[in-house]
């Protein structure tokens, strides 16, 4: 999914100089193009039938999607971490399909770990 954040109140607190843990209360994206298409070979339940198909579920997603995205980024002299997770509020598939009768949302984690290689802070105890 494509789409921009809209960040009516973002909130960061700073716990120490290094540490910040921030939420954003909402975000929301809008789908643009989309080729969603799944595959299976295997079996269903106790058939002994062994099962093949694929089918484009395309017409069958959700075009816009909203949540809440929350995480932390930490400090330790040049050494950088972030931590990201979004949770989203609707289900990727429209409520007219009808295979799934459950929620699917957008959740997910992203971490990044970085290194400056200028680094210089004054702060920094000697």
């Amino acid at each position: 999914m494509r789409g921009k954040n809209l960040n009516p109140v973002f909130s960061n607190h700073a716990f120490f100089l290094s540490l910040y843990i921030f939420l954003e209360i909402l975000y929301y994206a809008s789908l643009n193009k989309s080729s969603s298409k799944v595959f299976y070979n295997g079996f269903a339940g106790a058939s002994t039938i062994p099962l093949q198909d694929e089918r484009d579920l395309s017409d069958n997603m959700n075009k816009h999607d909203y949540g809440v995205n929350l995480g932390f980024h930490y400090q330790y002299k040049p050494i950088l971490v972030d931590f990201r997770m979004s949770y989203g509020f609707t289900s990727i598939f429209n409520k007219e399909y009808k295979p799934i009768d459950y929620p699917v949302r957008n959740v997910y984690a992203q971490l990044s770990v970085a290194f400056q290689f200028r680094y210089k802070n004054e702060l920094d105890p000697k």
